[in-house]
């Protein structure tokens, strides 16, 4: 089972600036937004990137929760916007108070007014009170004469008279997958205006409340080889700064397990695969490839031969096994292919720096060779592994999340990475190390790369 069936960011990593959708909805003339989440859900955060976005010529954020000078601690970009952006503490502040502020901004020409949190303000309010207040308010800022907006803020989900009067409702929401946070935004309505996806994961990193667009796959056309990642101190680099960074480089003998869901698509798995081996060759050593079951191979194949550096790394550095056999066929013949792998790692170690050479290995692949004869299945991996560990090689493995095998590369792997896809992204996470999630998709600059983007 999919987790999806469960319950200014670095611009290079996205494919869309939250909120697209919001952004649209205001710039089509809605004027009253309410924003909705349990404590610690982006609320504020997403109300001030709004602040940041919107052409207003002044903000006025009105607040119960924090201190100005504790708003600019949490948020340094704000200091940029002092002379456009006015932080009005109201927690000690009187309900006439607040309206005469509120008034105040609205009267401002093309001002945007965030009232954070609305709760606050209107507790001590009777019901029939609160309801008149909030529809004058949305009145007052919905009326012709009025080019002012206005950004409710609460943090009760539940469904109240203001959900029907304003014009857009976004409710916030803070998962957990692992013990790892899972932001999601869930767009109830936004009146006149299209909503790309219902249901939308985010993040809070640098400040700033960021979406993300459903996965796209990537422009093989684009591919080109890149500078090779040297070793350092002794490890091997998974061959890009962004893995090295999320999830550490590896040391000789590492068994390096990529666990995938059934709807992972093919090309992300390349994101966190092929860097490593592309790496690894154009640094002058070897690799021997068992690719995925159902792939476009030879499409791969060219693709992935465009990224080597020169002729000789494509010819002596690298072996991809095309032709695995079935379960119909012997077992001797299957120990055969096992023999050839074995004999290919051999003959290529003599053209590799230093002796190493890296092994791939799908799971998938050697699983329909030995379909139903799971014993002797282990004792290949079991073989495999020992023979790269006792050589100081690599062994990288994919792993459908649905094998027999799964505990036991898991219990072996050096470093593990799992991916699912949620509402449309795909995920990659550490569970050796453990790490935050991330959105992953390929880099602008070279569809064989990744960009990651932590999930804060």
């Amino acid at each position: 089972m999919c987790i999806s069936e469960l319950i200014s960011v670095d611009a290079s990593f996205l494919r869309a600036v939250l909120p697209g959708d919001i952004l649209k909805f205001f710039q089509m003339g809605s004027s009253t937004l309410l924003i909705k989440g349990e404590p610690g859900t982006g609320k504020t955060t997403l109300a001030l990137t709004l602040a940041s976005l919107l052409p207003s010529r002044r903000v006025f954020y009105l607040t119960t929760r924090v201190s100005g000078e504790d708003l600019l601690t949490q948020f340094p970009w704000v200091k940029e916007r002092t002379d456009t952006v006015s932080v009005i503490d109201l927690r000690l502040g009187t309900p006439e108070i607040f309206l005469e502020k509120f008034m105040e901004g609205l009267r401002t020409e093309a001002s945007l007014v965030i009232l954070d949190s609305w709760d606050a303000f209107a507790e001590p309010l009777d019901h029939a009170e609160r309801l008149k207040t909030e529809g004058a308010m949305v009145s007052l800022t919905s009326s012709r004469t009025s080019s002012s907006r206005v950004i409710f803020v609460s943090e009760s989900e539940a469904t109240t008279k203001l959900d029907y009067m304003v014009d857009g409702v976004a409710t916030l929401k803070c998962g957990d997958l692992g013990g790892r946070a899972l932001r999601r935004m869930e767009i109830k309505k936004l009146r006149g205006a299209e909503v790309s996806q219902r249901i939308q994961l985010f993040t809070l990193k640098g400040g700033k409340a960021n979406v993300f667009s459903p996965y796209g796959e990537p422009d093989y056309s684009r591919a080109s080889a890149f500078q090779p990642v040297k070793d350092e101190d002794s490890q091997v680099s998974l061959g890009a700064p962004v893995l090295d960074s999320a999830f550490g480089r590896l040391r000789r003998g590492s068994v390096f397990v990529i666990e995938y869901q059934s709807c992972v698509p093919y090309s992300a798995l390349r994101l966190l695969a092929t860097p490593p081996q592309v790496n690894f060759i154009n640094l002058g050593r070897a690799a021997v490839t068992l690719p995925l079951f159902g792939s476009e191979v030879h499409i791969f194949e060219k693709t992935f031969r465009a990224m080597l550096s020169g002729i000789s790394a494509q010819e002596k550095h690298l072996v991809l096994l095309k032709n695995g056999l079935s379960q119909e066929e012997s077992l001797d013949d299957r120990e055969k292919m096992l023999s050839i792998f074995e004999e290919k790692t051999e003959e290529i170690r003599k053209n590799s720096a230093g002796g190493l050479v890296m092994n791939v290995v799908s799971v998938t692949r050697l699983e329909r060779m030995f379909l139903s004869e799971t014993r002797h299945l282990m004792r290949v991996l079991g073989r495999i592994i020992d023979r790269a560990q006792n050589k100081g090689d690599i062994l990288l493995f994919y792993l459908p999340s649905e094998s027999e095998t799964r505990d036991m590369l898991r219990s072996v792997a050096t470093k593990h990475v799992r991916l699912d896809v949620v509402d449309g992204i795909v995920l990659v996470w550490g569970e050796k190390p453990f790490t935050p999630l991330y959105a992953v998709e390929p880099d602008r600059s070279n569809p064989f790369l990744p960009s990651l983007t932590p999930i804060l």
